[in-house]
């Protein structure tokens, strides 16, 4: 099963997760769970990056922190 395949699944999974509360089509359940999965991916970098790099080492050398 590709990407697209688990994203629609996961999407599924979702959309009967959240009927109780909200109702969404499929294009929206895949949507919402696209964006979930972007922001939990990044934040699971900026964690690695931050433990394994020295974390704010990583930061000054970029110039985001004086």
């Amino acid at each position: 099963m590709g990407r697209r395949g688990i994203h629609n699944e996961a999407a599924e999974r979702l959309r009967q997760r959240l009927s109780s509360k909200i109702s969404i089509d499929k294009s929206t359940a895949r949507r919402l769970f696209t964006l979930i999965y972007a922001l939990l991916a990044r934040n699971a970098l900026i964690r690695f990056c931050w433990s394994e790099l020295g974390g704010r080492k990583l930061f000054e050398q970029e110039g985001n922190i004086r």
